[in-house]
């Protein structure tokens, strides 16, 4: 059994992308920097360095992890499936806080200047967006949430929640 987020993490970077979903925290930063020396000839070469990158934290509504099959597929909240609210199916599972998803991106680049004019550069950008700015929001807990007696309230997953 696992739960199958790669729908609602689509979702929710489509949503990003087109505007309709703000962070609730976001961090960027951005650097450049130029380095240039001088052979004996006094030929110059020049490098240029730039870098930037960004993290933003979204909080989704309430959510029901939903039962189809081997996997657990999440839903909004206030899904009606044949006249019925998606919390009251049987065997879904309802996370009255939601998730929280994290989002990363950066991008990287530098130009090299000869003497003679020519230019070479190379670029580099890449993004990633996951569940899990949330540690007790992973999969490894979902499942064991899922799975727990619901009288008990210890269990053997380590979990860190680093400051945002």
């Amino acid at each position: 059994m696992y739960i199958d987020m790669s729908g609602a993490i689509s979702a929710a970077e489509l949503s990003i992308q087109d505007g309709s979903w703000k962070p609730e925290v976001a961090v960027s930063s951005a650097a450049n920097a130029s380095v240039s020396s001088v052979d004996r000839t006094g030929a110059a070469t020049l490098i240029d360095l730039s870098s930037e990158s960004s993290d933003a934290i979204y909080q989704t509504d309430p959510v029901v992890l939903l039962p189809q099959g081997d996997k657990y597929i999440p839903v909004s909240a206030g899904v009606i499936i044949n006249g019925i609210p998606a919390s009251q199916v049987k065997g879904a599972v309802t996370f009255k806080d939601g998730f929280q998803l994290s989002m990363t991106s950066s991008s990287s680049s530098f130009s090299l200047y000869t003497e003679a004019g020519a230019v070479a550069g190379s670029s580099q950008t890449s993004a990633s967006f996951s569940l899990g700015a949330d540690t007790t929001n992973n999969e490894e807990s979902l499942i064991a949430k899922l799975f727990s007696s619901p009288t008990k309230s210890n269990s053997n997953i380590h979990s860190e929640q680093l400051p945002a």
